[in-house]
């Protein structure tokens, strides 16, 4: 072999030993870039994985919330609808007096009712019950007493918070004022010698009369005194 012929040889090896290199260096990056596509499809792939169950996890607490607001809505709506106002005309109840003191329809009825607690000075005093024709009910319990104190004739009348009754109906248009009396909202007013109020407590309502006075603001220093005696 010639010496030319070596050198070119030479040459060839050489030339090969640098493209395997060369192939060896693409190999080895292109495996890195594999490597790392493999390691960010994981991540993505976890990622994919996590959102979903996020957004499950929302979606049933925000269902269960739902299904609880409406569960209440019903419930308070349902409980509105069996409270309805009922207005009760003459012909369809009947007034009587008892010999039965307020004190004592409310320990019958096991209520707390308001009252005055006159009975052993007044010299005073009667009650009455208004019932309904056809089943009996008590719609109102009225007690009318002389306070020893001012010589007013003072009449408390108390019926439930869902009863009106047309007798009634003359007071409530004397009431045209209203006032607080220790946080209870209280319609007041007068007119024929008499002062009156309305107001309602403990799911009762309450009308009052003091009769034989032009003071129209009278009926409130007696609604202060049952509400004083209430809250004891």
């Amino acid at each position: 072999m010639s010496l030319e012929n070596k050198f070119h040889e030479k040459i060839e090896e050489q030339a090969k030993d640098k493209k395997e290199e060369k192939w060896r260096a693409m190999s080895s990056n292109l495996e890195l870039i594999q490597n790392n596509e493999t390691m960010n499809n994981s991540k993505n792939t976890k990622v994919l994985i996590r959102l979903p169950s996020k957004a499950i996890i929302c979606f049933i607490a925000l269902f269960i919330l739902f299904l609880v607001v409406v569960t209440i809505i019903s419930i308070y709506l349902k409980s509105n609808k069996n409270i309805k106002v009922r207005y009760c005309t003459s012909d369809e109840y009947a007034v009587s007096e008892t010999d039965v003191s307020l004190k004592e329809y409310a320990e019958s009825i096991n209520k707390t009712l308001l009252f005055f607690d006159w009975y052993e000075e007044t010299i005073l005093l009667t009650e009455e019950m208004t019932k309904l024709n056809d089943t009996g009910e008590i719609i109102c319990f009225a007690e009318t007493m002389m306070d020893m104190n001012t010589g007013y004739m003072v009449t408390l009348r108390v019926t439930d918070g869902w009863t009106d009754i047309d007798a009634l109906e003359s007071i409530k248009d004397l009431c045209y004022n209203q006032s607080l009396e220790q946080g209870i909202k209280v319609e007041w007013g007068g007119g024929l010698s008499k002062s009156c109020a309305i107001f309602e407590y403990e799911d009762y309502k309450y009308y009052l009369e003091v009769s034989r006075t032009d003071d129209m603001e009278l009926a409130l220093e007696y609604v202060a005194l049952l509400l004083s005696v209430g809250s004891e």
